[in-house]
């Protein structure tokens, strides 16, 4: 069956498999991804279901892989996958500065950047088989940021942020820590 599917939906199953890998990481080892984001949020977890809180990101991960993998002739959909794997290479490393970690990782990031150099050349070797063009990475984009911050939203309500006070938290976490 491999053999007949098309390139985009070959690369969309590897993306799936390292991302499945990476929110297994992130999720599951001990200080875990959001254990460090809450502690840079100060977010008490006591009182946060925290297998709700790992559901969201999994529901999001899915749907936006499987929704590729189901429509590869969308190939805005494969472009928000390939870009979600740079974004994650990008953010893990975003998160030791914010953190302050005293060692150079945060959980997932192993996957996370291993995803990011697999999109990097996803997506160069889209864009010069021609595969893709700019529309598809513009609304790829778009789809992405969309279907993310609805997924954070939720994330936000089960932490208790309220998702209007999140843009004036973010700038005191971000531009007031030592």
């Amino acid at each position: 069956m491999w053999n007949s599917l098309a390139v985009i939906q070959k690369i969309i199953i590897i993306a799936t498999c390292i991302v499945t890998l990476h929110e297994w990481e992130e999720q599951r080892f001990p200080g875990g991804f959001f254990d460090v984001m809450f502690g840079i949020w100060q977010i008490d977890l006591s009182n946060i279901d925290l297998h709700d809180m790992y559901a969201k990101p999994d529901i999001f991960i899915f749907a936006i892989t499987f929704l590729a993998l189901i429509f590869p002739n969308a190939l805005f959909l494969s472009c928000a996958v390939l870009l979600l794997g740079v974004f994650e290479g990008f953010i893990h490393i975003m998160g030791i500065k914010l953190a302050k970690l005293e060692k150079p990782y945060t959980p997932g990031m192993i996957t996370g950047e291993f995803f990011a150099v697999f999109s990097i050349l996803c997506i160069i070797f889209l864009i010069e088989s021609g595969i893709t063009v700019l529309m598809d990475w513009i609304f790829g984009f778009i789809w992405l940021f969309v279907t993310f911050l609805i997924m954070e939203f939720f994330v936000w309500r089960t932490a208790g942020i309220n998702p209007k006070e999140f843009p004036s938290k973010a700038r005191s976490v971000i531009f007031n820590k030592d």
